[in-house]
């Protein structure tokens, strides 16, 4: 951009009028707001200059305008919009002026040595390609941003005027600037906007990186775990078992892991509030506590539940708030020793909406303060006695900061070293206006050994491991698949009381299959069978899609038996 003295004496130049000439630039200026509001509008550059022209001609009668831009040096302008010889607005995207005969630095010069604007009564006009296109006066007027001209705008009066005159100086500048304040603030937006664009695309491509990274992870993780689970089930006591329970809490520990890094980028842009349904927060508190009661007396530690309030239903996402709590429970049972951790829970019903105060507190090892801004960002890790690292990636207080979040609430955190931890969660829900549709009634649970299971796995690993899970839960009678068009087949013969369904597969993946078996037009016997999606992708994305595609239930790799036995029982 070209740089200039910020000196602006259109208002001289206006005292300079006689009061008639005065009045009517008053009235002249007087139009500038709306036209700055209408220029706020547009939605882009092209648009912001398309529009410029047309309100320069029908609100401030410019008959004959034009807007050039410049580049950095000045050597060239190039046109945006205009008005032609028959004074129509017309696209000059295309022109180019060049410098060669020193009509811009002639204009440079000018402007600095006068007002804003450059008036040069001459002979003869030329268009952008030289071309004599009559005789007449031009006046041009810098824009400008930062004291930098980066254009301009013409007006002349080859077609016949009173717009172009000694009054029309002082109204052209104040036109520019309107229009240069128009031009800067939209090019912020698109330059914001483009920079979000960016980070989105950004975040798309590591969610499907680390998607994809954490679905080659499960599928093996699947096996270890799978077989561990059976190997400990069968060999009670002694060596064999305590090595089974090894590799088993090994695969647990990078199942969290994987878990915390790929939960914390899906909730970079995801909207928790789409999965509200109606349902009581203080059932989902409570069983999530009562989830914990066996690690915790396996500790040594106490494990208190209290509630103060009445219950009322509302929409809320229970997976969300049973991660929160689960999240704060594990982080108390890692850093304490002695005691234990409590969860209250306080409701207050308003005529709309219920709040609700949950408090996790536990007699661990505390928090300095110096540490305790930071706990709720990602990778941030509280260190144990002399430094020692307890486990983990620091991704489970980050986790549940977003997740509170999303929900619109707030967590605190109040600590004192070696005394304990105390995180505060203030949560609000809207309440149910309108009773809900009820789900179907308890399916009554049939033999065991009489049910037929179809498994369906591209990996014959996790094939044979899903298949001795079943039978060490007593599903003796199960059929296989590798791929979702065997499938089929089997679909259409033979009727089944539960299917497994591995969701990603070659020839025809679960999604595509479970909509051929709902639409009842190939397997018609198995239309209504119960179908639960198995797979190593695991983001609420996926779980969405399962439900939608008509799936009953999702089952996350690797697969674990009391999961396993849970799904099976639709049976």
């Amino acid at each position: 951009m070209l740089k200039r003295s910020p000196l602006d004496r259109s208002v001289s130049f206006r005292n300079q009028l006689p009061r008639v000439e005065r009045g009517w630039l008053a009235g002249q200026l007087s139009k500038l707001p709306g036209i700055a509001t209408a220029l706020c509008d547009c939605e882009g550059v092209d648009d912001l200059m398309r529009a410029s022209v047309v309100l320069g001609r029908e609100r401030l009668g410019f008959v004959r305008l034009g807007i050039w831009l410049l580049d950095d040096d000045g050597a060239c302008a190039t046109g945006t919009f205009g008005v032609d010889m028959e004074g129509k607005v017309i696209d000059e995207r295309g022109e180019r002026i060049f410098d060669n005969s020193g009509y811009i630095r002639d204009m440079m010069e000018a402007w600095r040595r006068s007002p804003h604007y450059f008036e040069k009564p001459i002979d003869s006009l030329r268009a952008a390609d030289s071309a004599v296109v009559g005789r007449g006066v031009r006046i041009t007027v810098p824009l400008m941003a930062k004291a930098e001209i980066f254009g301009f705008i013409s007006v002349d009066d080859l077609i016949d005027t009173e717009s172009v005159n000694d009054r029309a100086g002082p109204l052209l500048c104040q036109f520019a600037q309107v229009v240069s304040s128009a031009y800067q603030m939209r090019k912020m937006q698109d330059e914001l906007e483009r920079s979000r664009q960016q980070v989105s695309e950004a975040e798309r491509v590591q969610s499907e990186f680390l998607g994809m990274m954490g679905h080659e992870v499960r599928t093996p993780l699947n096996a270890m775990m799978g077989y561990a689970q059976l190997l400990k089930s069968r060999a009670v006591g002694g060596e064999i078992e305590g090595i089974a329970q090894t590799i088993e809490e090994s695969g647990r520990h990078m199942k969290g892991l994987i878990d915390s890094v790929l939960e914390y980028s899906h909730l970079s842009s995801g909207d928790v509030k789409r999965w509200y349904k109606p349902g009581d927060p203080l059932d989902v508190l409570r069983s999530t506590v009562q989830s914990f009661e066996e690690m915790y007396r396996g500790k040594g530690l106490v494990l208190d539940f209290c509630f103060e309030g009445r219950h009322v239903p509302v929409h809320f996402d229970a997976v969300s708030l049973r991660q929160v709590v689960s999240n704060l429970l594990q982080n108390a049972f890692k850093f304490t020793e002695r005691g234990g951790a409590q969860v209250r829970v306080f409701s207050r019903i308003e005529p709309d909406a219920t709040e609700f105060f949950i408090e996790v507190k536990d007699t661990g090892i505390g928090i300095e303060e110096a540490h305790q801004r930071k706990i709720f960002e990602p990778f941030r890790q509280v260190s144990g006695e002399r430094g020692r690292n307890l486990g983990g990636i620091g991704m489970g207080l980050a986790i549940v900061k977003r997740l509170v979040v999303a929900m619109d609430g707030e967590i605190a955190c109040r600590s004192v070293l070696n005394e304990g931890t105390v995180f505060t969660i203030d949560l609000k829900f809207d309440n149910v206006t309108e009773a809900d549709p009820s789900g179907p009634g308890d399916v009554p649970i049939r033999d065991r050994a009489s049910s037929r299971v179809l498994i369906v796995d591209d990996d014959e690993t996790n094939l044979e491991v899903l298949q001795s899970m079943a039978k060490c839960l007593g599903f003796v009678n199960t059929d296989h698949a590798r791929n979702g068009l065997e499938a089929r087949d089997l679909l259409a013969e033979h009727p089944y009381d539960i299917v497994l369904l591995d969701v990603q597969m070659p020839r025809m993946d679960g999604l595509s299959l479970t909509r051929i078996v709902r639409s009842g037009e190939v397997c018609p016997i198995n239309r209504e069978v119960p179908i639960v999606g198995v797979t190593a992708y695991t983001s609420k994305h996926d779980r969405e899609e399962c439900l939608m595609v008509g799936m009953n239930d999702y089952l996350p790799k690797p697969v674990m038996l009391d999961s396993l036995r849970r799904v099976l029982d639709l049976a």
